[in-house]
């Protein structure tokens, strides 16, 4: 294959790189380390409520359902509003970026405080409704958890809002600090509240409560500071546009309702996985926390692709976001290829650490197994290749293939391999990649293609 002869234009253009590669590596360690960070704290909360049983390990993963359904659709809803917030950071336009920023972080917080309000009253009819099939011990573990995770809906909105803020100007490190001190408390919190005070599951949900507090706190604090490039002089004083809002949710909403789709189908699947029993829950959640840990590089690329390739599409430099895009795509797949190595290696030993009953142990290794290989070859396209497409303004297209796909592969294959098939929980698991295999195919194509260059949002 013949090498293309550069013009000087071209060498110029090069060398004048939307994004380098030591801005690239500055964007991404700061988002790994966070990835990190929540997931060491999600597999700590676990391991020390690990020590009053299963009951308690079963409940929290069955609220931890809900909670991923409503704060990731605040997160996505959150994210898909920065994507403005990105492409006029990429054109320029510091004025109008910031306007958008004040107006997002007060949106959001007011959603996070409806939803939590929901949550909070209806809390055991909303349990009973998707959970009623659940052992008692398990639902009890389960209200006391809910009851607090609802309170601190509010303060995960501003979190992840202003976080996400961050990220759009390419500052990963603002909310990494902020998790990173966040997280110590929480896992202090488990300590105190758990072995000292033996509060069980619902000692947990009091620490993650006052860690999302202290870390909404710090956000706001950075945010409304004077020298903050968000103008935002008070907090209580919201000012909304209608034009600025209709660009910033016409991403968003679609983005929220991709996530509120697929964590619903995630939430019937627990339910379905609940038939199976104690130690099916168990092996199914303490599964998706080590598959969780192998995935920290590929999902903090998904992160980052937001900023990369909204800020090119912004500048008008849509050849720059596929070479970015593709790059980053390669990386996500190498960083794969190591984690997962090692998880296969020692899946069992790691598993053995969260004190399940041999049947679980048994369970959860097996899929971690198989996990291994599949997402390794997967996960990337499936789930990096949506955010570049988002952040180019082809949100409505991913909504479509990701809820069609979850609903019709992921939650109909469930049923179809799990129940009919007699394969249990692992079934559910085997039907989780034929979705990513869809995804793959849909997003590759689109992307290739590149159909998402009509698109303008500023």
């Amino acid at each position: 294959m013949s090498q293309k002869i550069l013009t000087p234009a071209d060498r110029e253009a090069r060398q004048d790189a939307f994004f380098s590669r030591r801005t690239l590596i500055r964007l991404l360690i700061p988002l790994i380390i966070e990835q990190i960070l929540n997931a060491t704290v999600g597999m700590a909360d676990t391991l020390m409520v690990s020590s009053v049983g299963e009951a308690a390990v079963s409940g929290i993963s069955l609220v931890d359902t809900i909670n991923i359904l409503v704060i990731g659709f605040q997160m996505s809803v959150a994210i898909g509003g920065t994507v403005i917030v990105a492409q006029y950071i990429g054109r320029g336009d510091r004025e109008n970026a910031a306007s958008c920023s004040r107006q997002l972080l007060h949106a959001m917080f007011l959603l996070g405080t409806l939803l939590g309000a929901l949550c909070f009253v209806f809390n055991r009819p909303l349990l009973s409704l998707i959970f009623g099939k659940a052992e008692e011990a398990v639902m009890a573990n389960a209200r006391d958890y809910f009851f607090y995770s609802a309170l601190s809906y509010p303060f995960a909105a501003i979190f992840s809002t202003g976080s996400a803020l961050f990220r759009a100007r390419g500052n990963t490190s603002i909310s990494m600090l902020a998790n990173l001190f966040a997280n110590i408390l929480n896992v202090a919190g488990n300590a105190i509240l758990i072995y000292g005070f033996e509060m069980g599951a619902a000692g947990a949900a009091i620490a993650t409560l006052f860690a999302r507090i202290f870390g909404a706190a710090v956000i706001l604090v950075l945010v409304l500071h004077p020298r903050s490039p968000f103008l935002i002089e008070s907090f209580f004083r919201p000012a909304f546009r209608k034009e600025d809002l209709s660009r910033m949710f016409r991403v968003g909403l679609p983005n929220g309702a991709d996530a509120a789709m697929f964590d619903i189908g995630k939430m019937l699947l627990v339910s379905l996985v609940t038939v199976f029993g104690t130690a099916s829950i168990a092996a199914n959640q303490i599964g998706n926390k080590i598959a969780y840990f192998s995935q920290i590089p590929a999902m903090a690329v998904s992160v980052g692709m937001t900023t990369v390739v909204g800020q090119c599409i912004g500048a008008n430099r849509p050849d720059e976001a596929v070479r970015y895009t593709r790059n980053l795509l390669l990386f996500s797949t190498g960083s794969l290829v190591l984690t997962n190595s090692v998880i296969f290696l020692f899946a069992e030993p790691m598993i053995r650490l969260f004190n399940l009953s041999e049947e679980a142990v048994a369970i959860a290794v097996d899929m971690i197994r198989v996990h291994c290989f599949t997402s390794t070859i997967l996960w990337p396209a499936a789930f990096n290749t949506a955010p570049a497409l988002r952040a180019a303004g082809d949100s409505r297209f991913t909504m479509i293939v990701s809820t069609l796909s979850m609903w019709f592969f992921r939650v109909g294959g469930s049923y179809i391999i799990a129940l009919w098939l007699g394969q249990g929980v692992k079934g559910v698991w085997y039907a989780m990649y034929i979705d990513w295999a869809c995804r793959t195919i849909c997003y590759l194509t689109r992307f290739f293609r590149q159909k998402w260059r009509k698109y303008q949002l500023i």
